[in-house]
């Protein structure tokens, strides 16, 4: 009896610390009829006739005994603090870009999957079958991040340009 105490305890530590806690954080956000925007991480806070409007934002979750990211190499060529990181223009470009690929890396994606689909139902053999279906979840899965990054990375990207724009005072 006494063995699996110290096998449960053994257990139990090792549970502890080889896995890292997560941590995450919800914010919510409203607009007041002033225009103010403003931010609470508890729900109780909004006033309750803003509540069906608030804007619920999820941060990720990030392990938190995780160490530091290493600081960039030293040889990695250093930029005068006082310009500007990035004018408006080549963040537009950049955003473009990005766009352009992800959309036809979607296009390609959603092409082959159909493809897919008709080649799994005339595949004859189980092995075949199989292997298309892998590959079918594997372009399900690039199709996925390929609509989150159109929907939700590049948008802030954008947004991050006009405000750019906005301070440089560029048209």
């Amino acid at each position: 009896m006494r063995y699996y105490g110290i096998i449960a305890l053994f257990v139990m530590a090792l549970v502890t610390f080889a896995f890292p806690r997560v941590s995450q954080a919800t914010f919510y956000s409203w607009q007041d009829a002033q225009g103010n925007t403003h931010f609470t991480d508890d729900l109780t806070r909004v006033p309750p006739s803003q509540r069906e409007r608030v804007e619920v934002q999820d941060l990720p979750e990030y392990p938190v005994n995780v160490a530091p990211a290493a600081p960039p190499p030293s040889d990695a060529p250093t930029q005068d603090p006082s310009e500007p990181v990035d004018n408006y223009k080549e963040c537009q470009k950049k955003v473009t870009e990005e766009k352009e690929k992800w959309t036809l890396q979607l296009e390609q994606d959603e092409d082959r999957l159909v493809e897919l689909n008709k080649v799994i139902h005339r595949a004859t053999s189980a092995r075949r079958k199989n292997e298309f279906q892998r590959e079918r979840v594997a372009v399900k899965d690039r199709i996925d991040k390929s609509q989150q990054v159109l929907l939700e990375t590049l948008p802030p990207m954008e947004h991050e340009c006009e405000t750019l724009r906005y301070w440089q005072g560029e048209e």
